[in-house]
């Protein structure tokens, strides 16, 4: 049985191009723990300390006759990871990384779901400026630093040139993920998109249904309840699908909860009515359509998870987004802005557990809640 020390070790050996934070090793020991172990080898050389709470290994090379160091953005996504942060490079840097622009940028700016921050590494410092923006939250590096690239390009502006270098740069890996993620991008980077991932959308070449019938039909199959035009920009372009949706809401084969929300309705002979949405379905429908991280407030993720009998008086959901509310049927649904770890992230079940605990409170949790 290895020692503590060892796993760490080897996972550092694993991935000895990463900068690393002492979370990436919790599943190995408890934190005291960890910080121990990690300043163990800092003291012996075996590893470097970047920042407060970040380590690297340095290898020496010696065509160069000096030691290596991390990248500035290694550094920038290794604090975030650290205080769970989503980021993505400034529209500037995006062009660099990606090549399409030759120019370095005088600062190393990335936009952040965290607050404004400022961190030294090297002769440089790192900047993290506050967004509330779609494109930067729930999507992989790869898609966060496109949208960039292409936002700072502009509307009108992306040239073949631009495509075909894109095109070139990405892996087949990485544009099958950027296809899958683009639905969370303006409707112009969309068609820009699915020009550089063509070849690797998943979509049939072609198909003896009609863009209508691709839609309905998943619609029928679909488990999801309240449907936005997102869910169907890889069927058919933004317009297309807005188009098609209106169709079968004055058909009455939809309808239309909200602003670009739609539900298909279901007869209850039993109740001698039709069904309705429930309220958590349409507030996952509206952060799914503005690509908000979303959590239960403390009362409510007590209350569904049987852990209070008692029904909040008020519907309110964390989010990532800003602070808003929606009217729906005879109940208004809250969203209050939150720059929390606990929802960020993570899966919806951590999230839930996350805020009930939080609700019962430090030191209150008894064998009961358990």
């Amino acid at each position: 049985m290895k020692t503590f020390k060892e796993q760490i070790w080897d996972r550092i050996l694993e991935h000895e191009d990463d900068v690393f934070i002492a979370q990436d090793f919790w599943d190995i020991a408890e934190h005291e723990t960890v910080k121990s172990i990690l300043n163990r080898f800092v003291k012996a050389g075996q590893l470097m300390r970047v920042n407060n709470g970040l380590y690297f290994r340095r290898v020496y090379l010696p065509e160069f006759r000096q030691y290596s160091l991390p990248g500035h953005d290694a550094v920038a996504y290794a604090i975030a990871r650290k205080y769970n942060w989503q980021i993505a490079p400034s529209e500037n840097l995006a062009l660099n990384i990606l090549g399409l622009c030759t120019q370095v940028p005088a600062k190393y700016i990335f936009i952040s779901s965290g607050p404004y921050a400022k961190h030294p590494y090297s002769h440089h410092t790192l900047h993290f400026k506050h967004r509330r923006n779609a494109a930067i939250l729930n999507t992989h590096p790869v898609t966060s630093l496109v949208i960039q690239a292409l936002k700072g390009l502009g509307k009108g502006k992306v040239t073949a040139r631009h495509i075909a270098q894109l095109r070139h740069k990405l892996t087949d890996e990485q544009k099958q993920i950027l296809w899958k993620e683009s639905r969370w991008a303006y409707a112009w980077m969309h068609k820009e998109i699915r020009k550089i991932c063509e070849g690797y959308t998943g979509e049939a070449p072609s198909s003896s249904l009609s863009k209508r019938d691709q839609v309905w039909e998943r619609i029928l199959n679909d488990r999801r309840k309240v449907y936005i035009v997102q869910d169907f920009w890889d069927i058919a372009e933004n317009e297309t699908v807005r188009s098609i949706l209106n169709r079968f809401v004055k058909a009455g084969q939809l309808m239309r909860v909200s602003d670009g929300l739609y539900y298909r309705q279901v007869y209850l002979p039993k109740y001698r009515q039709y069904s309705l949405p429930g309220s958590i379905e349409f507030a996952k429908a509206i952060a799914r359509k503005y690509n908000w991280s979303l959590g239960l407030s403390e009362n409510m993720a007590l209350n569904l998870l049987g852990l209070c009998t008692q029904v909040p008086a008020k519907e309110i959901y964390i989010s990532s987004g800003p602070y808003v509310k929606y009217r729906y049927f005879h109940n208004t649904i809250t969203f209050k802005h939150r720059r929390t770890a606990a929802i960020s992230n993570t899966h919806p079940i951590t999230s839930l557990v996350i805020q009930a605990l939080k609700g019962l409170g430090k030191g209150k949790v008894t064998a009961r809640h358990i």
